[in-house]
C-alpha cells in the first residue's frame, strides 16, 4: 500500500491545486430552443454574435432571406440518421456528429457564402491567442459528397489519370492591421489515396493545431474542392466548429495569466485525454509535450501592447520550473505504473 501511496503524495505536495479550464469557446452561452438555430435571417442591424468573447460575423441577404458568415445551431445529425427522401440542403444546420463537441449542445455552423460574397471570420479578443479548435463536416455537405444531389458530384477516388476528390477547410489568421501571417490546411474529406480503405468524410468532432497561427487577431474560413465548374466550387461550402481553445500565453493550461504548477496540475489531471481541456499544444491530447511547453513558459505571464506578445520576456526555462515539470511527470509516471 505504502509504494503506491508514495508517488501520490509526493504528486500531491508537489502540485498546486485550484486548476481551472482554459478559455474555450464552446457556444453553451448562445440561447436556443430545443433542435433549432440561428441565422441572423429576420434581424436588422449587425447580425454578428459573440461567444465567449469572439466575435463571429453574419450577412443577410433580405432579398432572397439568405445568410453567409456564422450561425448557430443545436441540430447535431449524424448523415445515417438523415432522411435521404429530404433535399441535402435541409441539413445546412446540422453538425454530421452525434452530438456539439464534448457531447455538448450548441456549436457554430460557417457557410463560404461565394455569391455576397462573405467569408466566415472569427475575430478574437485583443490579448488571446489560438490555440486549436474541433471541426466537422455539416451533414449537408457530407451527405453531397456520397449521394448525387442534381448539383455536386459523388465523391470517389483515382480512376485511371484521373486522380481522387477532395474537399479542403483552409483557416487564415491575420495581424491587427489585416495582413496575412499563415494558414492551415484540414482535409473535411480526402478521396486522394489509391487505397480505397484512407477514403474518408469527416463526420465526428476532430481537432484542427492552430498554434501556427498563435499571433493573428482574426480567423477566416474558406474551402477547396476538386468538384468545380466554371462558376466556382460545387460541393457545400459549409464546416461545423466548436471548441475553440484560446490562450493569453502559452503554457497557461487553466488560463489564470500565469504558467505555473497550476498549470502542470491541470495537464495531470487530464493525462492522455483528448484536447481541448489542458491540451497546451493543440495536438489534440493531453501528454508529455503539454508538461514541456509548460516548463519552456514557466513563470510567463501575458504582455500588454504592440504585438500582443504571447508571454512575457522572463518566459525562458527556468531550472526550477523544469525540474519540477520533470519531477511531476516522473511522478505521474510512476503512479500510473504502480497502477497497474
Amino acid at each position: 500500500m505504502q509504494r503506491h501511496t508514495l508517488p501520490t503524495i509526493v504528486l500531491f505536495l508537489i502540485l498546486l491545486p485550484g486548476a481551472t479550464p482554459a478559455q474555450i469557446v464552446d457556444f453553451e452561452d448562445l440561447a436556443l430552443g430545443t433542435n433549432s438555430y440561428y441565422n441572423g435571417v429576420g434581424q436588422s442591424g449587425d447580425t454578428g454574435f459573440t461567444s465567449g468573447g469572439v466575435y463571429l460575423n453574419n450577412t443577410v441577404d433580405p432579398t432572397y432571406f439568405s445568410w453567409g458568415g456564422w450561425s448557430y445551431a443545436n441540430m447535431a445529425l449524424p448523415v445515417g440518421n438523415a432522411d435521404l427522401s429530404q433535399p441535402d440542403y435541409t441539413y445546412q444546420y446540422n453538425a454530421a456528429a452525434a452530438t456539439g463537441s464534448r457531447g455538448s449542445s450548441n456549436y457554430a455552423m460557417g457557410y463560404w457564402d461565394v455569391y455576397t460574397p462573405t467569408v466566415p471570420t472569427i475575430t478574437l479578443p485583443a490579448g488571446e491567442h489560438p490555440v486549436s479548435l474541433q471541426v466537422t463536416n455539416s451533414t449537408y455537405t457530407a451527405l453531397s459528397m456520397l449521394h448525387y444531389d442534381g448539383y455536386s458530384k459523388v465523391f470517389s477516388g483515382p480512376v485511371g489519370n484521373t486522380p481522387g476528390d477532395w474537399f479542403k477547410l483552409t483557416i487564415t489568421g491575420y495581424d491587427g492591421h489585416g495582413d496575412s501571417i499563415g494558414a492551415v490546411d484540414f482535409y473535411l474529406a480526402d478521396y486522394r489515396s489509391a487505397d480505397p480503405a484512407q477514403h474518408y468524410i469527416i463526420h465526428d468532432w476532430t481537432n484542427v493545431n492552430l498554434t501556427s497561427l498563435s499571433q493573428a487577431s482574426s480567423l477566416s474560413f474558406t474551402m477547396s474542392s476538386s468538384d468545380n465548374n466554371a462558376g466556382g466550387i460545387l460541393t457545400p461550402t459549409y464546416v461545423a466548429l466548436d471548441d475553440l481553445s484560446l490562450t493569453k500565453v502559452a503554457g497557461d493550461v487553466n488560463n489564470d495569466q500565469i504558467v505555473n504548477g497550476q498549470d502542470i496540475a491541470a495537464v495531470a489531471s487530464n493525462w492522455l485525454h483528448a484536447g481541448p481541456v489542458a491540451d497546451a499544444n493543440g495536438d489534440g491530447i493531453v501528454n508529455g509535450q503539454d508538461i514541456a511547453l509548460v516548463a519552456s513558459n514557466w513563470l510567463a505571464t501575458p504582455v500588454a501592447g504592440p504585438g500582443q506578445a504571447t508571454a512575457n520576456a522572463a518566459a525562458v526555462p527556468e531550472p526550477a520550473g523544469l525540474l519540477l515539470a520533470a519531477l511531476s511527470l516522473a511522478c505521474l509516471m510512476m503512479s500510473v505504473k504502480l497502477r497497474r
